[in-house]
C-alpha cells in the first residue's frame, strides 16, 4: 500500500510504527486542541490506549459503507476474498458513527493532510 523512501514495500512494523507517530504526534494533538468536548476526551483515550491498525481498517469499513459503498467496491478495497465479513460493516454502525463523527470528521482531514505523504515518504 506505501512505499519506503527506497521506493519499497513498507514492512508491517514500519507501517504500524508510522502509523503509531501519526496518531500521536498529529492526530492526538489535534483532537485535544479541539473546542469539542468529546473530541478532546477522545483524544485523551488514545493517548492511553494504543490506536491500531485493525483500527484504521474497521474505521475505513464503516466510511465507505456510510458514504453509501456496496457490498462488492467494500469487499475490494478491503481485500476481502470472502463478501461475508462485508455485512457486518452493513449492520448497526449508525449509532457509534454518529457518537464519534466529530472524531471521524477530524481523522479524514489529519490523515488527508499529514497522514498520506509522511506514511509513504517517512516521519
Amino acid at each position: 500500500m506505501f512505499i519506503n523512501n527506497k521506493g519499497l514495500a513498507m514492512t508491517y512494523d514500519d507501517y504500524s510504527n508510522r502509523f503509531t507517530s501519526l496518531v500521536l504526534n498529529h492526530f492526538c494533538a489535534a483532537l485535544l486542541e479541539s473546542p469539542d468536548p468529546e473530541c478532546r476526551i477522545y483524544g485523551q483515550l488514545l493517548y492511553e490506549n494504543n490506536l491500531g491498525l485493525h483500527a484504521l481498517r474497521h474505521w475505513f469499513s464503516v466510511q465507505l459503507v456510510l458514504h453509501g459503498e456496496d457490498i462488492a467496491p467494500i469487499q475490494y478495497w478491503r481485500g476481502d476474498k470472502n463478501p461475508t465479513s462485508v455485512f457486518a460493516y452493513l449492520q448497526n454502525k449508525g449509532d457509534l458513527v454518529k457518537e464519534l463523527e466529530s472524531a471521524g470528521n477530524l481523522f479524514a482531514e489529519l490523515l488527508m493532510t499529514h497522514g498520506f505523504g509522511e506514511m509513504s515518504n517517512g516521519i
